[in-house]
Order: C-alpha cells, then sequence, then structure tokens
C-alpha cells in the first residue's frame, strides 16, 4: 500500500511537471506543435510507470522501482524533453514498454522477436536516428573515442548537457551533481548482482551515440536515461540500508542539495531557457 501511494505521488508530480504551462515555457515557434507536445509529456507521464513495470519485474523490489520512476520523472534532462515534441522521449518510452514485455516472457523466441522490433520502433518513433538519415561520407566525420570520453566525463553526466544544442538546459548535466555517491554505489552494486545486464543495454547506447555524424547535435544518448534512473535507484537502496547516523544525516544532507538543484534547474529553465529558444 504505501509504495503504492508513494508511485501515485511520483505520477502526480510527473503530470504537473509534463502539462504546466506546456503552452508558455518554452515558447511555441508554432501553435501547430503545441498538440505534439501534449502527446510527448503524456508519453512521458506513462514512461514512468512502465520504468516501475520494468524494475520491479527485474529486481524484485518494489523501492527500487518507484526510485527509478521517481527520477525518471525529475531529472532534469527527462523534464526538458518531456515538455517539448521530442521523438527521443517518445521513443524511450516505447522502448521501455517492450522491454517490460520481454521480461514477463521466459521463452527465448518471444524475447528475440520483441527485441527484433527495436529497430522498427527506431524507425517509425525516431525517424532522426542517425542510420536513417546518414551517407557514407558523413563517416569521415566520426570521432568515437573522443565522443564517447564526452559523455562519460563528470561535466556532462553532471554539470553540463551538450548533447541538446538547440535550446536546452545546458546549465544541468544529466543527473543532479548530488546524486554522485549513489550512482557511484549503485554501478558497483549492479557489476556483482544478477541484474547487470542492464549494461548491456547501456553500453549499445553509449557506442551508437559516440558513433553519430551528428555528434553532439543529436539525442541517441537520451535512450540511456531509464538505466541510469535504476542505477540511482540501486545506490540510494543500498545506501539507506545502512542503519547509521552518519548515513541518516549524510543522505538529509544531499537530499537537501538536490531539492537545491531542483530549484535551480527550475530557474534555468523558465528563464535561461526561454532567452535560448528565442535566440535561436
Amino acid at each position: 500500500m504505501k509504495e503504492r501511494i508513494l508511485l501515485g505521488s511520483v505520477i502526480v508530480y510527473t503530470v504537473l511537471s509534463r502539462f504546466w504551462f506546456i503552452g508558455k515555457f518554452p515558447i511555441l515557434i508554432t501553435s501547430s506543435s503545441l498538440p505534439f507536445r501534449f502527446l510527448t509529456a503524456f508519453l512521458s507521464v506513462l514512461g514512468v510507470v512502465f520504468l516501475y513495470w520494468y524494475t520491479k519485474a527485474v529486481f524484485g523490489d518494489k523501492k527500487i522501482a518507484v526510485l527509478s520512476a521517481f527520477f525518471l520523472g525529475s531529472l532534469p534532462w527527462s523534464f526538458e524533453q518531456g515538455r517539448i515534441a521530442s521523438p527521443p522521449s517518445n521513443t524511450m518510452v516505447i522502448l521501455l514498454f517492450l522491454l517490460f514485455a520481454a521480461s514477463q516472457k521466459r521463452q527465448l523466441f518471444f524475447k528475440i522477436i520483441l527485441y527484433g522490433c527495436i529497430p522498427l520502433i527506431l524507425f517509425f518513433f525516431y525517424p532522426q536516428f542517425w542510420l536513417f538519415r546518414t551517407n557514407l561520407n558523413s563517416f569521415s566525420n566520426i570521432h568515437v573515442l573522443q565522443n564517447l570520453f564526452i559523455l562519460l566525463s563528470p561535466d556532462l553526466l553532471f554539470f553540463h548537457n551538450i548533447t541538446f544544442w538547440w535550446g536546452g538546459v545546458r546549465e544541468a548535466g544529466v543527473l543532479y551533481f548530488s546524486l554522485i555517491p549513489f550512482f557511484l554505489i549503485g554501478i558497483y552494486q549492479l557489476i556483482f548482482s544478477k541484474q547487470r545486464r542492464i549494461f548491456i543495454w547501456m553500453i549499445l547506447i553509449l557506442i551508437f551515440s559516440a558513433a553519430s555524424p551528428f555528434f553532439p547535435e543529436s539525442r541517441e544518448f537520451f535512450l540511456i536515461l531509464p538505466f541510469m534512473c535504476i542505477i540511482l535507484a540501486k545506490g540510494i537502496c543500498t545506501f539507506m540500508s545502512q542503519k547509521t547516523i552518519w548515513v541518516k544525516w549524510s543522505g538529509m544532507f544531499l537530499f537537501f542539495i538536490m531539492i537545491y538543484e531542483m530549484m535551480q534547474f527550475f530557474h534555468y529553465y523558465t528563464v535561461h531557457y526561454q532567452q535560448q529558444v528565442k535566440g535561436n
């Protein structure tokens, strides 16, 4: 019952954060794009639910599932992409549902069929995916190793997200700075667990993102966000399982820092982001 109430609160927050003044922030270039914003916002809310189902199915832990859903609903990049007409955000939601459906099937044959649908989903929901709009000449501009270092750099992950060049809240990283300890703990815990298979999906997304001829003017890396949310949730649950005074006080300290970062992000989103869109 407690997890249901928490999940309901997460869904309510996600609904409010996605639909609140959706036609005003960011400013509309043309009024015809407003219905597509509503579609993305609606799917973004569904994505929170799908991630909860998928995480619960894979980990069998409601706490990790609720925390994963919360982070997908509240992280800067998810918030920003969930309020515009965003093919990457829409595609991420469909892929989450596909992963959840695959987690419910024990037969390898059905899993292969579901995973085989991923290219079709990308083609129909994310036609801007770089594999569908490139040619042989574009591959001469690829710097995979350099791009990998950029995508894995602490600056991009926790301070400045440059992977959405047109507008975008560049003053915030993919994750909040206060979440660094939990992110590292989560990675360590998952490496030595049976659920480390999520790293396979993360590595594939990372490689495809780094191999884009249009990097950083592409958003394929956005698809990795749900798995980062799972890592954060695993790290927090592991951290909070240590019943010591030091853990309680340090956890509370990091929580207040995250609240401050969220407030700072909202300021950048409602003020600076608007100016960037107008300028572009």
